[in-house]
């Protein structure tokens, strides 16, 4: 898992700067292209362990809450400017 957490972080780090890497030879254009492909494949591939990831960072599952997951279409509904409401704690 942190192989894959560290080579989405590389390639977030080469999407930031192509143009920099590609100038100086270190990215072809074919590899650029494939980029974010190549990134997707391994987000989707590290979210298959999210449980044993959120669980490694020893927070209370009932701390997790994420209100817009509950009833999106309610959480729009008035502003919140980014506070967590209702959290079940």
């Amino acid at each position: 898992m942190t192989e894959i957490a560290i080579k989405i972080f590389a390639i977030d780090i080469l999407k930031n700067d192509l143009g920099f890497f590609m100038a100086r030879g270190a990215i072809n254009k074919q590899a650029g292209l494939h980029l974010i492909e190549h990134q997707n494949v391994l987000i989707k591939d590290l979210a298959k362990n999210i449980d044993s990831i959120i669980a490694s960072f020893n927070v209370p599952f009932e701390s997790l809450h994420v209100p817009i997951a509950v009833d999106y279409e309610k959480y729009y509904t008035t502003p919140n400017f980014g506070e967590v409401t209702n959290a079940k704690l």
